[in-house]
């Protein structure tokens, strides 16, 4: 059964310790840690969690460093998080790896709760963590559960090592 139907099913659960997109029947409890503000509130970053394909999570921005032509040097980001790209340059926030379209590995992916989508592009491999799908249960994603992450042109859906899809354009010279 999927964890959400709609945005309002999900909310951003923060505390000391986390800043993540969860279901609203299955919040869990604030950590131990004491703190001055919450994690979300530390990295500047005003969450909110949205319903896509089932899953509880937050909307994507940019982290690919490819796209950044501004010259400025690459912010340095806690663990868990990595820089948001707008346009051609940093924005000089930090993000969850959660809210980010790239990561710079699969070692990046949470291997419980996310899949690593491998995109094999002409100028190398291309990686993204997406939150692993209700379909596959408690079991490790392959291309029966998780095959729809291979999105068009990259629809192609090879498995990789456990927990990673590797998704090929067929048609890509």
């Amino acid at each position: 059964m999927p964890e959400c139907t709609q945005d309002t099913d999900c909310t951003v659960h923060e505390d000391c310790c986390s800043c993540e997109a969860v279901p609203v029947s299955d919040v869990p409890p604030d950590c131990e840690a004491g703190c001055q503000e919450t994690a979300c509130a530390a990295l500047e970053y005003k969450a909110t969690a949205l319903c896509l394909d089932g899953i509880c999570r937050f909307p994507e921005t940019t982290c690919d460093p490819s796209t950044v032509l501004c010259g400025a040097p690459t912010p340095n980001c806690p663990d868990g998080t990595l820089p948001e790209v707008m346009g051609q340059c940093w924005t000089f926030k930090c993000v969850p790896v959660a809210a980010c379209d790239w990561v710079p590995d699969c070692s990046f992916c949470d291997a419980e709760t996310e899949v690593c989508v491998e995109k094999a592009t002409q100028l190398g491999p291309v990686y993204d963590c997406e939150p692993k799908p209700w379909q596959c249960g408690d079991g490790p994603a392959d291309c029966t559960c998780a095959g729809a992450l291979c999105e068009p042109p990259f629809d192609t859906c090879m498995e990789g090592q456990p927990g990673t899809l590797q998704c090929t354009c067929p048609n890509c010279g």
